[in-house]
C-alpha cells in the first residue's frame, strides 16, 4: 500500500467529482476546521521557525547558495504544510 500526497483540493477523490463552486465551498469549511489541530499548526511553527533561522548561515555559506537553499527550503515547507493541513481537513469532507 502507498501513501498518497495530494497538494490541491481539486486533487482530492471526495471532490473531484463535484462541480468547482460546491468543491470550494466545502473545501473552505474543511481547511477551516483543520486548523483545530495542533499537527497544522505545528507544521506553521516548523515552517517559521526555519525561515527565522536560516539567515544566521548567510555569512557562512555565500550569498548565491543561501538564496539557493532559502527559495528551497521554502517551497518545500510550504508543501509539507499544505500536506498536513490537506490530511486533516479530509476529515471534515463528507
Amino acid at each position: 500500500m502507498t501513501a498518497r500526497f495530494y497538494l490541491s483540493p481539486k486533487n482530492l477523490p471526495e471532490l473531484s467529482e463535484i462541480p468547482q463552486a460546491l468543491r470550494y465551498g466545502i473545501w473552505s469549511i474543511a481547511a477551516q476546521r483543520a486548523h483545530r489541530h495542533w499537527q497544522v499548526w505545528g507544521s506553521y511553527i516548523v515552517l517559521m521557525a526555519g525561515l527565522c533561522l536560516l539567515p544566521r548561515w548567510d555569512v557562512h555559506l555565500g550569498r548565491l547558495v543561501f538564496n539557493a537553499a532559502f527559495a528551497i527550503y521554502l517551497c518545500i515547507g510550504v508543501i509539507a504544510c499544505q500536506v498536513v493541513k490537506i490530511h486533516f481537513a479530509r476529515r471534515y469532507i463528507k
